[in-house]
């Protein structure tokens, strides 16, 4: 008489038992088990980008590719990471990555994403940095429960350099601000180094000249605020 044997739809192991295949954890089956995890998901759609933007692909892959992927563990550190920093356009970061041509290896980068940082603070347009600032400061506001515009009042010092190291509070609204400005005043020298390389005051002067119809739009924007 046959044995029945039970086998494992994820690595296709054979059991005699049902009750040994209920218990068994292959990696396959625990990669399908945490499928719904927030840090697998955002991986997921990530490796789903990767593959579009690299080989122009008009077809989607399936989490079962995904699964079975060589780069699972490296795209889930990358997600990670990403939640970990509180990277406010993670796709937008993911396709500089991929453009810039930096390994997968290297995504879950301090280095990289500084570097990121800077650029996008001197790449994106004037009305983008302000929405995207402006976005942030009334999240904060709401946390702390008061009004978006005390922002650069009330922050501590400490935490306004780790906001604007992140990329949270563009040059435009530092440089526009009067309250802003106020901040900036407040920063012992240790502080001021760390945000003078976000910031870049020389470049940002050249680039304020330029463009003053921009530069002068932020203060109006800025006044009206009561920034």
């Amino acid at each position: 008489m046959q044995m029945t044997l039970y086998k494992c739809e994820y690595c296709n192991s054979d059991f005699k038992r049902e009750s040994t295949l209920a218990v068994h954890m292959c990696r396959q089956k625990q990669r399908h088990m945490q499928e719904g995890d927030h840090d697998v998901q955002l991986a997921f759609r990530t490796y789903q980008l990767f593959y579009k933007v690299s080989t122009n692909s008009k077809k989607d892959k399936s989490y079962g590719d995904f699964a079975k992927s060589p780069y699972y563990a490296a795209f889930i550190k990358f997600a990670n990471y990403c939640i970990d920093v509180k990277i406010d356009s993670i796709e937008n970061y993911t396709m500089w990555l991929i453009r810039n041509g930096v390994k997968l290896d290297n995504w879950a980068s301090d280095q990289q994403f500084n570097t990121w940082i800077k650029r996008r603070f001197k790449e994106e347009s004037v009305d983008r940095a302000v929405e995207r600032s402006v976005l942030f400061m009334q999240r904060w506001a709401e946390e702390e429960k008061c009004a978006w515009a005390d922002y650069f009042k009330n922050i501590h010092p400490n935490v306004a350099v780790l906001h604007i190291c992140a990329g949270r509070i563009s040059p435009w609204i530092l440089y526009g601000s009067d309250t802003a400005q106020e901040l900036l005043g407040r920063l012992n020298d240790e502080q001021i180094k760390m945000v003078v390389e976000y910031i870049e005051p020389d470049f940002w002067q050249i680039r304020m000249k330029r463009k003053p119809t921009d530069y002068d739009w932020v203060k109006e924007i800025m006044e009206k605020a009561g920034l």
